[in-house]
């Protein structure tokens, strides 16, 4: 604001005219003049100053306004986080009003009829009082009165009108009791009435049972006791169903020694439902009375449903190879061109991990996919798929590719008839070869240079799978009184589903499980069904082995047309007081959410009974709720919560583990089901990392694809727990499921074993993938966090917005047990991640600044390392196909694994990290091809077998207040020529030097030479390693570790004699108490090549042959090299490193012993037996007995 130049005051003017008088007119003017301008220039030098000051205030403003702007938006970042979490709270908060307002309920009942007695009470007190009152006011009027009349009158007018006031009030008061009076009454008297008539109900049922029990004593009273002839027939019961023929008459016919018959009639005794202690008397009592129990005795007595029943069919599958012939492909077989972008298409591998390379490899590709009529390539890149040209592709751009409209995929519905061989149900299988599912054909290969090196040199291709079901109940399932469907947890690749000659339904992915209903296909009731089941994988969908065929188990279930849901539910548990920390145990609550199915017309009424037990067996909770299953439709309900006072935590040192038990049952239905669960906490800060339980645990895991030695993709369930503990053996506590779902045998030994697990889905934009494997997998406690996808798996037509959509559905899905979203994915990363939590994928120099872009978010190594050797190796050789076993080598993109270590534990915010890879897996051979046919990047060997890395794994995740661990390498047993790069000679001396490290957790590490003298003590830094040069000696290296001066760990090598025997043992334990002859189960055999003194033999490569006697057989063997080219199944293999392993099965019969023996030409052999334990029940599926 400007001010405005003033006058100068009237009497200044006059003064300086008074004092003037005298002098010149000229004089005075001047003055005057002199003085405005001065006047002038100080209000001039104001309006300076202020509009400077104004100038700084606008930009303090401006700067305020910036900063409150940032401000602004960082709170509303935090306000959109906090109103997730409050949603979270919320949804927390309604379940315990829930359970509190449950809980109240009952308590309002109980005291409903006090509370309105107690209302009667205080109306009849209020209009005691209000005439106490009135007599009171009524002598004190009397009192005045003779005091006063005036004062008389006065006092009597102000009474009468107190006592108008009061009545008046004490009415209001009066009205507002009866009417919330009312209301209660009304709220409850359904539920007053209800329970009087359930009393009635359960009191004329109780009469009646004692009233028939009585008569059956009193009949086993009066009958003299007769010898059985005849047993007394006893029908299968389930005491858990309703029965409801109350009012039949029974029948009991006995005969004694002369041959009488005595007949015994009687009303059915049990109503509603039956105890099992009733049952057991009732029986016993009829039993007693030596009668043949004729059967309509029972018809009171039998279920009025079959419940649920679920039946293996893992065993005896036909099995033939599909004959591809190689299809032409050239520039006609597509005669489309299609320059411009096709939205649809999905990208393959890249070109360095075995994917197209160029555009005719990438036109090849689509030749051989049956699922494509359309490919384009960009440089680098090649996408593939099945779409409709004309509205799916723009008119131009820099896209080179071509399409065939005319080449459409066969539509198929549920119900369509068979249209080839291998579909139809009157084929003659007789001459295919029998097998048992799990089965993966591919893996039964010969290797060829001329395969896809991806895929480990193994061809894919097409095969059949054929046999004979069982199903009794086809009537029943036609008729629609039950229904029945088969799942299948995994096909490898594309499969289609046929029963008796019917399509029933397929899958496109061979990763997660898929279901179809069997009520199209015409049943018999007898086994004499075909289900035949086609397997394509002539296409795999990754660029590492994947393998081919019915891998995983398959599961026909029969239940009732009302039945909880496939997966339909959902256990969330949650701890319900604050952790401080390290606690072992807290009250918690479990909330369950069951999704009903109902195939019939109309609504059920349910009767849900849910209850939590320990995992031996111990009932911690249960309770029963009433629900309603609307017709032909899932309904999905949240129960009230069941409270677990002192619940056992699930960690990875404690993974205490319970069961929800959840039945069903309405006049049509009854069905049970089960799952496992676990009690934790999950948190994930920006800067403390994860936080389990209240402690922030650091995430110390590896990345592992499915296949194992031998089996492939196709690996027994009592594996997977295997697979697991020689993970933790080396410190570990994670696995990632890469790139996909994993098994659910995986996941169960996970949440045992006490593995934190990073759940991955397959590809960005598979809403159904991702929803299957949330549904499946939600209530393991192991997973800690879900992932949509990996590095080029991510790319969509629109990545982000895809990303978001399978983020959202998540949480949908899952949205009480405090998993975040992440993917294995750079492009997401840093402060506008779509995602829950940044995965950094390598890049561990990137730490920092992603942290500082992004320091609300937290942050996680999702892929680390890249490591690559091979166990034992001193050199590389790439004419082998072989990597040195030093923590030295590894891909431009990754990095030894101590540097990634190094990095992750070094920072706070990083909540840990997972090394690719655990184990070895087939395919991907880096760095070198063939004949190389699996990958060097595992800690693990194919065979288990430890690398050296394992020891730096263990020292470094091993605090030394836990154990002391100490490892030496390399071997000591040197051949000059074959030195390679683990040595060199010494120009000076001309002593062969070699390069030997120690890996431990203590603080210094000193060598002893094999002549005695020490080279050296040498400070070891954590996670780090140390090293010498020695001169090469024949004899024994020795190593040892100090704390403050003390010597605690040693350790070892030394130079062995030439191969003399073999040793063969069972391998970590895994059939060491016997094998179940079940067609399931394995056994795990290894064996050593030792010298005269018992020592393995480091350098040894003796062809090792296995022999078994017994009803068994060798599925397989592996001994860890990467260029080790026997057919998998074969059970011959040389050792490497002086070690190799078989896998051994029971043939289904079988009894007795085995007898294995391991042989090689001019060494001792060895043998062992190993015991054959009786066909036990099978592995329950959602809590039923398999049949």
């Amino acid at each position: 604001m400007l001010i405005e130049p003033t006058v100068p005051p009237r009497d200044a003017v006059r003064r300086i005219t008074k004092s003037s008088q005298d002098c010149e007119p000229a004089r005075v003017i001047m003055q005057i003049k002199r003085n405005a301008d001065m006047h002038l220039a100080r209000v001039q030098s104001e309006q300076d100053r202020i509009q400077q000051k104004v100038k700084t205030l606008r930009a303090k403003h401006q700067q305020k306004s910036d900063t409150l702007q940032e401000l602004w938006e960082q709170r509303k970042l935090r306000h959109q986080q906090e109103v997730g979490e409050l949603e979270l709270e919320l949804a927390g908060l309604e379940d315990k009003f829930e359970a509190r307002w449950a809980e109240e309920e009952k308590a309002l009942q109980e005291v409903l009829d006090k509370q309105d007695k107690r209302g009667q009470e205080a109306i009849a007190e209020l209009e005691t009082e209000l005439l106490r009152q009135s007599d009171l006011l009524r002598n004190e009027v009397r009192s005045a009165e003779e005091e006063s009349n005036t004062q008389a009158v006065d006092l009597k007018e102000v009474g009468e009108s107190m006592e108008q006031e009061l009545k008046a009030r004490m009415e209001v008061k009066k009205q507002a009791m009866e009417t919330s009076s009312d209301a209660e009454v009304r709220r409850f008297r359904g539920y007053r009435e209800g329970n009087e008539k359930a009393a009635e109900h359960l009191m004329e049922e109780a009469k009646i049972f004692q009233q028939g029990i009585n008569f059956l004593r009193e009949t086993y009273s009066r009958t003299p006791r007769l010898p059985r002839k005849h047993p007394v027939a006893v029908a299968p019961v389930d005491v858990n169903s309703p029965y409801r023929r109350k009012g039949e008459k029974a029948v009991v016919t006995s005969r004694d020694a002369a041959n009488r018959q005595t007949t015994y009639t009687f009303a059915v005794l049990l109503g509603s439902r039956a105890s099992c202690e009733e049952m057991i008397l009732l029986v016993t009592l009829l039993q007693l009375l030596g009668s043949n129990v004729q059967i309509p005795l029972w018809t009171f007595a039998a279920p009025t449903t079959g419940g649920r029943q679920v039946q293996s069919l893992d065993g005896q599958w036909r099995f033939q190879r599909e004959k591809v012939t190689p299809q032409v492909c050239n520039a006609t077989t597509f005669p489309e061109p299609l320059t411009g972008h096709c939205t649809g298409l999905l990208k393959q591998g890249r070109p360095e991990d075995g994917g197209p390379g160029n555009a005719t490899a990438c036109r090849a590709a689509c030749c051989a996919e049956s699922a494509c009529n359309a490919w384009q390539w960009r440089p680098g890149s090649c996408w593939l798929g099945f779409l409709d040209i004309r509205s799916s592709c723009t008119g131009s751009g820099q896209w080179q590719g071509e399409g065939d409209p005319s080449r459409k995929p066969r539509k198929m519905m549920p119900g369509s008839p068979c249209w080839e061989d291998g579909c139809r149900s009157d084929l003659d299988d007789s001459h295919w070869r029998v097998v048992d599912v799990p089965h993966d054909f591919v893996v039964e290969g010969n290797f060829t240079p001329t395969a896809d090196k991806s895929h480990g040199y193994l061809p894919y291709g097409i095969a059949w799978y054929r046999r004979k079901v069982c199903i009794p109940e086809a009537a029943d399932i036609a008729s629609g009184k039950r229904y029945a469907w088969l799942e299948f947890e995994g096909v490898m690749v594309r499969s289609q589903v046929w029963l008796n000659g019917v399509y029933l339904g397929g899958h496109g992915s061979g990763y997660t499980p898929f279901l179809v209903d069997l009520g199209v296909a015409k049943l018999t009731p007898d086994c004499s069904n075909v289900l035949a089941v086609h397997a394509d994988a002539t296409s795999p969908d990754g660029w590492w082995y994947d393998g081919g065929g019915i891998y995983r188990h398959v599961w026909l279930t029969v239940a009732d047309p009302v039945h909880v849901a496939p997966w339909g539910v959902y256990a969330p548990a949650r701890v319900s007081v604050p952790l401080r920390g390290a606690e072992a145990n807290a009250d918690a609550e479990v909330h369950p959410i069951v999704a009903f199915r109902n195939k019939r017309n109309a609504t059920e009424n349910l009767e849900v009974t849910c209850t939590v037990k320990t995992s031996g067996g111990a009932v911690v909770a249960s309770q029963v709720s009433a629900a309603t299953a609307a017709g032909n439709a899932t309904t999905e309900i949240s129960l009230r919560s069941l409270q677990m006072p002192g619940a056992s935590l699930w960690s990875p040192a404690h993974p205490a583990l319970y069961r929800l038990e959840v039945s069903i049952s309405s006049t049509s239905s009854q069905d049970q089901v089960s799952v496992t669960f676990g009690v934790r906490t999950v948190a994930w800060d920006p800067n403390k990392g994860f936080v389990l339980n209240g402690v922030p645990t650091k995430i110390l895991g590896t990345a592992n694809h499915q296949d194992f030695a031998a089996v492939g993709v196709a690996v027994p369930d009592h594996l997977q727990v295997h697979r697991l503990r020689k993970l933790k053996e080396f410190g570990a506590n994670g696995f990632r499921t890469a790139h996909n779902p994993h098994n659910e045998a995986l996941l169960q030994a996970a949440d045992e074993e006490g593995i934190l697990v990073w759940a991955e889905n397959h590809r960005n934009g598979q809403d159904e993938e991702m929803e299957v494997m949330i549904k499946r997998d939600r209530n393991h406690p192991s997973i800690v966090i879900w992932s949509i996808c990996n590095e080029n798996l991510c790319h969509s037509d629109d990545v982000v917005a895809d990303a978001k959509r399978l983020k959202a559905l998540a949480h949908r899905l899952d949205p009480l047990m405090g998993r975040p979203v992440s993917a294995n994915y750079n492009d997401f990363n840093g402060n506008h991640t779509p995602m829950d939590v940044m995965g950094f994928d390598y890049s561990p120099e990137t730490y920092d600044r992603w942290h500082a872009a992004a320091p609300e978010v937290p942050a996680i190594s999702s892929e680390t390392s890249s490591a690559y050797s091979d166990r034992g190796l001193v050199a590389n050789d790439p004419a082998a196909g072989h990597v040195r076993d030093y923590d030295t080598e590894h891909p431009g993109w990754g990095e030894t694994s101590q540097v990634a270590w190094q990095a992750i534990l070094s920072r706070s915010f990083v909540a840990g990290g997972f090394t690719w890879t655990g184990w070895d897996y087939r395919g991907e051979p880096t760095p070198y091809q063939w004949p190389d046919v699996n990958s060097h990047f595992g800690v693990l060997d194919m065979a288990g077998f430890w690398k050296h890395r394992a020891y730096y794994y263990k020292a470094c995740w091993t605090p030394p207040s836990t154990e002391y661990i100490l490892h030496l390498l390399p071997h000591w047993n040197w051949e000059e020529h074959r030195c390679g790069d683990g040595c060199r000679r010494d120009a000076a001396t001309g002593a062969m030097l070699v390069t030997v490290w120690a890996y431990s957790n203590a603080e210094e590490v000193e060598l002893i030479h094999p002549n005695g003298t020490s080279m050296g003590k040498i400070s070891a830094s954590p996670c780090s390693h140390v090293s010498w040069e020695v001169p090469f000696l024949a004899g024994q290296l020795t190593a040892k570790g100090y704390v403050k001066g003390q010597v605690v760990q040693t350790a070892e090598v030394h130079t062995t004699g030439s191969p003399q025997s073999l040793r063969l043992r069972i391998k970590d334990g895994v059939g060491e108490s016997g094998v179940i002859a079940n067609g399931q189960d394995v056994a795990l055999l290894s064996v050593d090549v030792l010298d005269a003194q018992g020592s393995i033999v480091p350098t040894a490569s003796a062809m090792v042959t296995f022999a078994v006697e017994g009803g068994a057989r060798i599925l397989g063997t592996a001994n860890g090299d990467p260029a080790s080219l026997e057919l998998n199944t074969s059970p011959q293999r040389p050792a490497f490193g002086g070690r190799l392993m078989a896998v051994l099965r029971p043939t289904a019969p079988a009894s007795g012993a085995i007898r294995v023996t391991a042989s090689s030409p001019g060494l001792t052999s060895d043998s062992l037996q190993l015991k054959v334990l009786p066909k036990a029940p099978k592995a329950a599926k959602h809590g039923q007995l398999i049949v």
